[in-house]
């Protein structure tokens, strides 16, 4: 989840537990006190005042409440939300105890409880502005983009100086298949921070999935000159010249990459591409091996492996390549292809005919977008530029 602030019920219970500590003055003037200390930050002692409470009076749910509410300001996000569940069992419509106890779960990145308890809350509270910014942001953090976007649509209207909410917004409509609710997010975004690596970036990926591939390598070329070392955005720039066949631009955009990410299996993989290309045969084999032993499911990396190995009439290692391509998508056709082949100069002829029946009745897919691409790379965390 990316580093978001997220507001803090902080001392919401004072009134509720002044007014119920009437009916025993002699606990009155312990709740007092511990009110006391939770006022002054002293959360420590707090902590220790409203335990020997709960201690006396277990199912005391103000009790319960504030001593969560100390628990979490101390960091004790566990032992808080199981106050707050003894305290709502207690008394199940108290609102505020339930909107600590989500954001509790939210600070875990607990968000499918998170988001449970906030729309609980939602449902029986007027609009809160708060909700809709912590709804929004625990189905994000699910990868629920399609229920994130509503909501934080809403936040973001209310909050449009907000940098933050504009960059989940337009990631969230990316991942949802919204591509213009991307672009208009995402110039948003720029205009807040005009030099964000990361909104040119969304702003690339909306235009690749709106086929406007000039556009996407225009955005991700002001991403990579913003922030150079910005993950994943050398990769981009490389994968965009690599879908319009631009080889020569392509392979140093990848080199760039793997420089500040060595690990980097997908510019591996695409830099082996270009080097099989161009017939330097040792140099594919050596970047493709890398790649699936990084990353080993990468279905362009065996499929080149293959024919490498087919080229230098390696026969075994370009079939077990080429099947290992095959399992990963067995859609494809161009695998099945020259595995046939690669059978037929074996002399299996069997197995090559079988391997044509199946070319046939496939046909070969459209090239993935940048985001099905950089989604295969590992995620970056929240981008600062």
């Amino acid at each position: 989840m990316r580093g978001f602030s997220v507001p803090h019920c902080i001392l919401f219970f004072s009134t509720v537990l002044l007014l119920s500590a009437r009916s025993s003055p002699a606990q009155a003037i312990d709740k007092q006190q511990a009110m006391l200390l939770t006022q002054q930050g002293k959360f420590q002692e707090a902590k220790e005042a409203w335990l020997q409470l709960a201690a006396h009076a277990p199912n005391d749910y103000v009790v319960q409440a504030n001593l969560g509410l100390v628990l979490a300001q101390l960091g004790d996000y566990k032992d808080a939300i199981a106050a707050y569940h003894k305290s709502l069992a207690a008394h199940p419509s108290e609102p505020g105890v339930r909107m600590n106890l989500g954001l509790a779960e939210f600070k875990q990145g607990n968000f499918a409880a998170a988001s449970s308890s906030f729309s609980s809350l939602a449902s029986t509270t007027p609009p809160d502005p708060r909700l809709e910014t912590l709804l929004g942001l625990s189905y994000y953090g699910q990868q629920l983009y399609e229920k994130a976007i509503p909501h934080l649509t809403i936040a973001s209207q209310n909050d449009p100086s907000n940098p933050q909410l504009h960059y989940v917004l337009a990631e969230s409509c990316l991942h949802g298949r919204k591509p213009e609710c991307t672009l208009t997010e995402s110039q948003k975004l720029l205009q807040l921070s005009p030099d964000s690596a990361a909104a040119h970036m969304l702003l690339g990926e909306a235009y690749d999935g709106t086929k406007q591939e000039n556009e996407a390598i225009t955005e991700f070329a002001a991403a990579a000159a913003a922030n150079p070392s910005q993950p994943n955005v050398h990769f981009g720039l490389g994968y965009l010249y690599w879908k319009k066949h631009d080889y020569d631009q392509a392979a140093p955009e990848f080199k760039a990459e793997i420089d500040h990410d060595p690990k980097n299996a997908q510019s591996l993989t695409y830099l082996g591409d270009i080097a099989y290309r161009n017939n330097n045969d040792d140099e594919a084999a050596a970047s493709l091996l890398k790649a699936v032993h990084l990353q080993p499911n990468i279905r362009l990396a065996y499929f080149d492996l293959g024919c490498v190995y087919a080229r230098e009439n390696k026969n075994a290692d370009a079939i077990t390549a080429f099947k290992e391509a095959e399992r990963l998508d067995p859609t494809e056709p161009d695998a099945h292809y020259r595995l046939a082949r690669v059978y037929l100069a074996s002399g299996q002829k069997q197995k090559a005919d079988a391997e044509f029946v199946k070319t046939k009745s496939l046909h070969q897919k459209e090239q993935e977008s940048i985001i099905e691409k950089m989604a295969a790379n590992t995620p970056a965390d929240a981008p600062a530029n």
